[in-house]
């Protein structure tokens, strides 16, 4: 069988057929997950370059991986909690989403209570893992954001 005629698999494409057998192509997907091996800088973009590499190599034209420019993204987080958070505190707040209005004392309190809880859980959480957190109640709002940003952005 001889022609520019494509037959596909599950796993790959048969190109064209000449006298030497079908010439094959790896599918895109699969090709993506054979550079996911080698657990070297674990991005999606990394992955696909490694697949092309490994590609070539199967193909007959083998080169190396050159990993001295990888794009890449810095993550950075800051938590805020508010571990004095107060009844008076909720019922004062008038904030874009009120979710107090309507709600009797004791769930005043208790909602206060799971801030407060929840606030004093995060702060520990983000010690033990080195990331920053800002107490809205130590600094006051506008502080905390200020601090925030400062956390996430950098200086200035």
């Amino acid at each position: 069988m001889t022609g520019p005629r494509t037959r596909r698999s599950s796993r790959y494409a048969i190109r064209s057929w000449s006298s030497n057998g079908p010439a094959f192509a790896l599918r895109p997907t699969d090709r993506a997950a054979l550079g996911d091996v080698t657990s070297v800088a674990l991005f999606t973009h990394v992955a696909k370059y490694q697949a092309r590499i490994v590609a070539d190599t199967i193909f007959g034209k083998p080169r190396r991986a050159d990993y001295t420019a990888i794009p890449r993204v810095e993550i950075r987080a800051c938590f805020l909690g508010h571990g004095s958070f107060s009844v008076a505190d909720l019922a004062g707040y008038r904030g874009p989403k009120p979710q107090h209005h309507g709600a009797t004392c004791e769930e005043l309190r208790e909602a206060a209570g799971w801030i407060r809880r929840r606030s004093t859980q995060l702060h520990d959480e983000c010690r033990d893992a080195g990331v920053p957190y800002v107490d809205v109640g130590e600094v006051g709002f506008q502080n905390a954001m200020v601090e925030a940003r400062r956390h996430l952005l950098g200086p200035g």
